[in-house]
C-alpha cells in the first residue's frame, strides 16, 4: 500500500510547469526532466522482473498492487514479448511470443 501511494504521488501532474513532461522536484532540480523516465522503468519492473537464472525466466506482477487493473505489452529477455492483463487480481489475458517461452513466464505477486 505504501509503494502504491508513492507511485500515485509521483505520477500526479502539477500546474507549476507549462510542459506536461516536467515534474516536480523529487531528486535533484526543478523541473525534473527525467522523473517520468524513472517512473516508467519502475512500473516496468513492477509488472515484469527478469530472473538471473540459466533459462532467463520472467516473473509477472512481482510488485503490482492487487487493486490496480492493468493491461500491457512488454519485451522480456530472449526476444520474448509478453502481453498480459490483470483485472480485480485475476489474470484475464496472457500471450507469450514466441509460444515456447510460455513455460519460462512465472506468475508472482498479486495477480493469479
Amino acid at each position: 500500500d505504501e509503494a502504491a501511494a508513492m507511485v500515485k504521488q509521483r505520477a500526479a501532474s502539477t500546474s507549476e510547469f507549462r510542459f506536461a513532461g516536467f515534474a516536480a522536484h523529487m531528486q535533484d532540480y526543478e523541473p525534473s526532466a527525467d522523473h517520468f523516465s524513472f517512473m516508467r522503468t519502475a512500473m516496468h519492473y513492477m509488472l515484469l522482473a527478469p530472473l538471473d537464472d540459466a533459462r532467463q525466466r520472467v516473473l509477472l506482477f512481482p510488485a503490482w498492487p492487487s487493486t490496480w487493473d492493468v493491461s500491457f505489452k512488454l519485451h522480456a529477455p530472449l526476444r520474448t514479448v509478453i502481453e498480459a492483463a490483470c483485472v480485480n487480481g485475476s489474470l484475464v489475458k496472457l500471450i507469450v511470443t514466441p509460444p515456447e517461452r510460455r513455460a519460462d513466464v512465472l506468475l508472482s505477486g498479486s495477480c493469479k
